[in-house]
């Protein structure tokens, strides 16, 4: 609708050939559609994560607010209005989702640092190796929201777990200050249980501690 709107004012307000402002207005919106993704789309294995969207929200609001500034074009200043309503109400959608997941990551993480601790497996002198299974998914109020708004189950990452990203694992590495620990992906699942409820699984020998998360 943005892209029809920006054509027809463009037409609109022409006076020279309409026909030749209309291909031009066209020709315009596929350029302006390709630049906005800078060198992405000549990638060999184009990214499209969401941070590589960023250009493409320049893309629409410079057409927003062009439609924006017409004086006697309603529909689109409508247009405009409709489309910063929807980023309006998604930013603070987006912020809570952000909020409820870290609640519920320190949480889990909080939970499996108090088990630790209560079956002795924190040592002071002796290092011990770690390996996480699993991951502890989406914060319970947000499992159902991805069925109406599927682009926020792309936005918060897994933030507890043995995910290919980092930081799934960082800040129950590194921000409760426990000592003497090592990440270590290759301990065998093979280990007596030592702690098991609802929310993980606890195995462990003198030097090794593996962490089954469920979601």
């Amino acid at each position: 609708i943005l892209y029809l709107s920006f054509i027809y004012k463009s037409v609109r307000n022409s006076e020279q050939n309409k026909f030749l402002t209309f291909i031009i207005s066209l020709f315009m919106i596929i350029i302006l559609n390709c630049i906005c993704f800078g060198l992405y789309p000549l990638l060999e294995k184009p990214l499209f994560n969401p941070r590589a969207m960023y250009g493409f929200g320049v893309c629409i609001s410079l057409l927003a607010t062009y439609l924006a500034i017409s004086d006697k074009f309603i529909i689109g200043k409508l247009i405009s209005t409709l489309i910063f309503w929807v980023f309006f109400v998604f930013a603070f959608t987006y912020g809570n989702a952000l909020y409820q997941q870290q609640e519920y990551t320190d949480f889990r993480i909080e939970l499996v640092i108090n088990d630790l601790i209560d079956n002795d497996l924190l040592s002071v002198d002796k290092t011990k190796n770690f390996r996480i299974i699993g991951d502890i998914g989406e914060a319970p109020a947000l499992r159902n929201i991805p069925k109406d708004c599927g682009i926020l189950s792309r936005l918060i990452p897994t933030t507890f777990g043995d995910s290919t990203w980092k930081w799934a694992v960082k800040k129950f590495r590194d921000y409760y200050g426990m000592k003497n620990i090592k990440i270590d992906n290759n301990i065998s699942k093979e280990l007596p249980i030592i702690e098991s409820n609802i929310y993980h699984t606890i195995k462990a020998n003198e030097t090794d501690i593996l962490i089954e998360l469920n979601p």
